[in-house]
């Protein structure tokens, strides 16, 4: 397994666990909870790594993505910086200011695109603008490069058909 392999492995671990920790964003108490900074470092973690794994991925499979694989390589680049920038806003700048709240409120609440945290939202906001449709693009031209594994491949066709 090359490095990005890897890398793409060991951040799904961390993603997993996460996800299993992860408060419910509905809930008031959800920020001041004991697993939320654990849960973001956890998720900061995952994405560092799935930018390592991309660059991995890219230098495996090199010209083989052709331009669609350098698009999407390019656009889950940028989304996954911003993943990290808002896991560190998400760790401890929310927190922060959710303990300065007189009453506990929401995530989506403390997110207020008009409120003080308005550049968290805003980063949010614009890295799922581009790490969605970066990452949709990688995996297509990962798949048609057809230099992973068969069976890879194939699963990645399955968990499309069933989603």
């Amino acid at each position: 397994m090359n490095g990005g392999g890897g890398a793409f492995v060991l951040g799904g671990a961390f993603q997993i666990i996460a996800s299993i920790f992860h408060p419910d964003n509905n809930d008031p108490n959800a920020v001041p909870a004991p697993f939320w900074v654990p849960v973001q470092l956890g998720l900061l973690v995952f994405y560092a790594l799935s930018f390592i794994g991309l660059l991995g991925l890219n230098r495996y499979q090199g010209q083989q993505a052709g331009k669609l694989g350098l698009i999407g390589l390019i656009l889950a680049l940028i989304g996954s910086a911003f993943t990290v920038v808002t896991s560190i806003g998400f760790a401890f700048v929310l927190p922060a200011f959710a303990a300065q709240q007189s009453t506990p409120k929401a995530l989506f609440a403390l997110l207020d695109p008009t409120g003080p945290l308005a550049w968290l939202s805003l980063i949010t906001l614009t890295y799922l603008i581009f790490f969605v449709p970066g990452y949709i693009l990688t995996g297509i031209a990962t798949m048609r490069a057809r230099l992973l594994p068969r069976w890879a491949i194939n699963r990645g066709r399955d968990l499309c058909k069933h989603h």
